[in-house]
């Protein structure tokens, strides 16, 4: 048993493990769209319009509406 070798032709048997693409960058998007000049007014742009889809949501769950739902189903 102790006489038994591997062949190691290749250092680099299972290859370098795969580099991170980063995956989708929309504020590199909004500087290269003209949108805004610079990242981090990009990043500002972004989450402004993330509160602004909140306060609109929030508007719209907790506005009584005053009114009745229609019925779902003919009486």
């Amino acid at each position: 048993m102790s006489e038994m070798q591997f062949e190691t032709d290749n250092q680099n048997e299972f290859g370098r493990p795969p580099s991170n693409s980063g995956g989708f960058n929309l504020t590199g998007k909004l500087v290269s769209w003209g949108l805004v000049s610079t990242e981090q007014e990009a990043q500002y742009v972004l989450v402004g319009i993330s509160v602004l889809a909140l306060v609109v949501a929030a508007y719209f769950v907790f506005s009584g509406g005053g009114g009745s739902a229609p019925p779902l189903l003919p009486q």
